[in-house]
């Protein structure tokens, strides 16, 4: 079954049940005087209308790939989930508005038995609906059906606090409004962290590290390295793109060849479609440039270290990359000093332009085996 499909069968369920428990909770809020269970009712009708966003949603993030959006419109699912975020963030608003005018003027509940096992059924409604958009976000990986399994679970926890205010507000006249209070704070502090969830995806993340980790072991099997490995998540599609260095001496056949094998490996592995982009390399010449670059670093004492030198090669030239480790002690201006002075030197006797970033040392840097000769030692 298709992605959309989940949230469309959890959007119609979850429409249709909430206008049901709407209507039973305004009327007996209404007829019992209750303001926590007439918010609920209310906090139940954004239920509705946070729902159809998502299945309008999910519809258009499902279009196909157009001229104008050549990677199609998965992203819109992001955007559903942040105006998903929005209602449930103005519903706990209201709640906390109404809370407090009741504090300011609190009113009897009236006690109903027979109400208060109609609202112990629509909890447990509730409850499997929530239950629902959460297994089927899990599943699909969306974001979106999981703040709507939230706006199911909010619900259901402020009908049993409901329940409890109905029961005691005869002996604590304020429980009413104070409860209320509570339950649009959580409300709203769950909406915060969806918000802040789906605008860092429409930003953009990084792929875990363990994901990264897998990549970097599927390319080391070829004998090769990968750097620059970026994550393009377009909500229903995801492309990971990446850079990989291969000896100069290869082949354009074999370099394409392994270059595709990459891409399957990720692709079968991960599930998630890869672009590798290839990056010719020397390593005898790496190999020269590094010792050379070593013995160079010895005459600062200042440096404690570097790892990651490398060299990189395009129609446009090539230049050299390296992180170099600095005593933390030393001041800015000086580390300045002393990196220009490295790759002015480096550019004069290789012709190759080297970009130094500079670090503080401190003992836990994992540097690697042959670019810690120089870590420690006082010069």
């Amino acid at each position: 079954m298709k992605r959309e499909k989940y949230a469309y069968i959890e959007g119609i369920v979850s429409i249709f049940g909430n206008i049901i428990i709407f209507v039973i909770k305004l009327y007996i809020g209404i007829m019992i005087n209750s303001l926590s269970l007439i918010s609920d009712a209310y906090h139940t009708l954004t239920d509705i209308i946070g729902s159809a966003i998502i299945v309008v949603g999910f519809y258009f993030a499902s279009r196909p790939p157009d001229t104008m959006h050549p990677m199609g419109h998965g992203r819109v699912e992001h955007i559903t989930t942040l105006l998903g975020a929005i209602v449930l963030f103005l519903t706990g608003s209201f709640i906390i508005y109404e809370g407090a005018l009741r504090l300011i003027k609190p009113e009897e509940v009236i006690l109903n038995i027979f109400f208060i096992f109609v609202i112990v059924i629509t909890i447990f409604i509730k409850e499997g609906m929530a239950r629902l958009a959460f297994y089927y976000g899990k599943k699909i990986e969306g974001d979106a059906l999981k703040v709507d399994a939230w706006h199911h679970r909010s619900d259901a926890l402020l009908s049993v606090g409901v329940i409890a205010v109905i029961f005691l507000n005869s002996y604590f006249i304020y429980l009413d409004g104070l409860f209320s209070i509570f339950v649009g704070l959580l409300i709203a502090y769950e909406a915060i962290v969806f918000s802040r969830r789906g605008i860092s995806k429409l930003l953009g993340e990084k792929l875990p590290d363990d994901k990264i980790d897998s990549i970097r072991e599927i390319v080391k099997k070829y004998g090769v390295k990968a750097h620059d490995i970026i994550l393009h998540d377009y909500g229903n599609k995801k492309i990971i793109t990446l850079h990989i260095d291969i000896n100069a001496s290869t082949s354009a056949g074999e370099a394409h060849n392994i270059a595709s094998n990459i891409e399957n490996e990720i692709k079968n592995f991960l599930g998630m479609e890869a672009t590798v982009h290839v990056d010719t390399y020397d390593f005898d010449m790496t190999e020269k440039l590094e010792n050379d670059f070593r013995e160079m670093i010895k005459n600062f004492h200042e440096i404690k270290g570097y790892k990651d030198f490398e060299i990189y090669s395009s129609t446009k030239g090539s230049h050299a990359d390296v992180f170099i480790f600095f005593d933390p002690q030393i001041k800015l201006e000086d580390i300045e000093k002393i990196s220009d002075s490295i790759e002015k030197n480096f550019y004069k006797k290789y012709g190759i332009r080297l970009f130094t970033h500079f670090e503080a040392f401190h003992q836990n840097i994992n540097l690697s085996e042959k670019n810690t000769e120089h870590v420690g030692d006082q010069l």
